[in-house]
């Protein structure tokens, strides 16, 4: 395949600019954080020549300097008092249950997500470092918009991955960036930037990801001073929204594509709600819903498309829910769901308010983040534990600085 190319020479690129931004801000204790995000672009899910091995390598070795620290510092970070209870709920799960090969593998995964996110947290301890670093995620986003829009004019894929395996999970990515984006200051290049990472997200093929931009848009709408401001911005709004799908060039137009896909989440979702009727304190165990999926595929009902087609999935053997809430939901029980729930209950108040009064990008990609998570699995990436957590971090740093410990100095605070 022509994109096998760039997903081969794409890493060289993104490790160049890598060097360069490094290169540019001589701050020291951001460098593991930025390297480990450069990796996570350009190897994490990229199978050509031995790219993903050499990250998770990378990955074990960020895990053992966080511990190296814990133990020498003998301290963690305050978040862990919110991911502690969940990593509890998980071992509870996992000791109740039958552990193989799908629940260990998701548990070693999760521990690895929680170590390096501690890393993070540990080494972006400052308001500047935060900005410096949600900055080069969106410059980042800028690099990588480049290299798909190339993959898509230039070597003829029909939906753009470029270092991903997926393009939902580039999208993704791309959709922090575009909101990271909007807090920059404006100029010729804050356009021509937005404009290519839209696009980008828009050739990715992803619904999902168009959920980043839209947000970014409304949320911009609601902070702008101004009825004629508001106006026109919602108008802008309405009019990307209608081109977008009236001319083809995304999947909303894909009409038996899109509902084919919607009736299987359907079903998914009744399949994780009767595995935790069946087990509403522990769940199935968790990374145990493919496993037991065939179970009870075989018992749901079918689910008909707009067209009037059937979807049926008794005969297939493992699928993923495409919703962290239902993972949550059949793997953990309720008890799980209702701690999770009440976890981005009180960071959406968090988000929403940090993102009004400080930090203007927080609140759209917060809530992007999670509606994502609601039509795919993303507990096993740090990017979603960073990003949902980031109101509480910030919301720390915010009232360190007005009892005169920390200096707000970030690049893209609000406007």
């Amino acid at each position: 395949m022509p994109s096998e190319v760039l997903k081969i020479f794409g890493p060289v690129f993104i490790f160049l600019f890598y060097f360069v931004f490094a290169h540019r801000n001589r701050h020291f204790r951001i460098y593991g954080p930025l390297f480990y995000v450069t990796c996570f672009v350009a190897m994490s899910s990229n199978f050509s020549l031995f790219y993903r091995q050499i990250f998770q390598f990378i990955q074990i070795v960020f895990v053992f300097y966080f511990l190296w620290g814990v133990v020498n510092h003998r301290s963690i970070h305050p978040v862990n008092k919110v991911l502690i209870p969940f990593l509890i709920l998980i071992l509870f799960s996992v000791f109740l249950s039958k552990l193989d090969s799908d629940s260990a593998s998701q548990t070693i995964n999760f521990l690895s997500i929680i170590g390096v996110l501690n890393f993070l947290l540990h080494q972006l301890n400052t308001s500047e470092r935060i900005g410096c670093f949600v900055e080069y995620i969106g410059r980042l986003s800028f690099i990588i918009s480049l290299l798909g829009v190339f993959e898509y004019f230039f070597l003829g894929s029909s939906r753009i991955e470029v270092t991903f395996s997926n393009p939902n999970y580039l999208s993704f990515f791309l959709g922090i960036g575009f909101c990271i984006l909007t807090a920059g200051k404006r100029s010729s290049i804050y356009w021509v930037r937005l404009s290519v990472v839209l696009l980008a997200i828009v050739v990715s093929g992803s619904r999902a990801g168009l959920v980043f931009p839209l947000l970014a848009l409304f949320w911009s709408t609601y902070q702008s001073s101004g009825i004629r401001n508001r106006l026109l911005q919602a108008f802008f709004a309405v009019v990307i929204g209608v081109v977008l799908v009236v001319s083809g060039i995304t999947r909303f137009s894909d009409e038996q594509s899109t509902s084919g896909s919607d009736a299987e989440r359907l079903i998914f979702l009744r399949i994780s709600i009767e595995m935790a009727n069946d087990h509403p304190f522990t769940g199935v165990g968790w990374g145990r819903f493919p496993a037991e999926f065939s179970d009870y595929a075989t018992l749901t009902d079918l689910v008909y498309t707009s067209d009037g087609d059937a979807v049926d999935v008794s005969g297939q053997e493992r699928r993923v829910t495409h919703n962290d809430l239902a993972r949550i939901l059949a793997e953990l029980g309720y008890v799980g769901l209702i701690w999770f729930l009440f976890m981005s209950f009180r960071l959406g108040l968090d988000a929403f308010k940090i993102g009004k009064n400080y930090y203007f990008f927080v609140f759209p990609v917060w809530l992007g983040v999670y509606i994502f998570s609601l039509t795919h699995n993303n507990l096993n990436s740090l990017f979603f534990w960073f990003f949902f957590f980031l109101p509480s971090i910030l919301k720390r740093l915010v009232g360190s600085a007005k009892r005169g410990h920390v200096m707000i100095s970030s690049s893209l605070e609000s406007k």
